[in-house]
């Protein structure tokens, strides 16, 4: 049900961008500030060029919070493994005698170390 109401949704996206490129398929001419050059196209190829180069503008404006947010979920990682290691080596004492008869808590239960500041500042 869901799956043929997404089809349903993009083919009508589909045929409405369809219809748009149809309806603005005149030649216009497209001249920078600075340069001599006059190019000309249908506006429709304009817009979908202008899109995609805002598109990959903005990509490239959330590279290096994109590398910076793995960087800090790789450190978390590695600590919450620094810890399971630690209480499994823990709950192998307990188990062979040497912690005495002290219950250790689970994983889920323990604090995890937290960045300074929160997340997305």
């Amino acid at each position: 049900m869901i799956r043929s109401l997404q089809w349903f949704i993009r083919a009508l996206f589909f045929l409405i961008v369809l219809g748009f490129a149809l309806a603005n398929a005149d030649i216009v001419q497209v001249q920078f500030i600075g340069f001599d050059t006059v190019w000309r196209a249908p506006l429709v190829v304009f817009l979908a060029g202008f899109f995609a180069a805002g598109m990959i503008v903005g990509l490239l404006a959330l590279t290096p919070k994109l590398f910076s947010q793995r960087r800090e979920i790789d450190k978390l990682k590695k600590t919450i493994s620094k810890q399971a290691s630690s209480e499994s080596s823990a709950e192998q004492m307990s188990m062979a005698g040497l912690a005495g008869d002290r219950r250790l808590e689970r994983v889920a239960d323990t604090p995890v170390a937290l960045p300074d500041r929160p997340h997305g500042v």
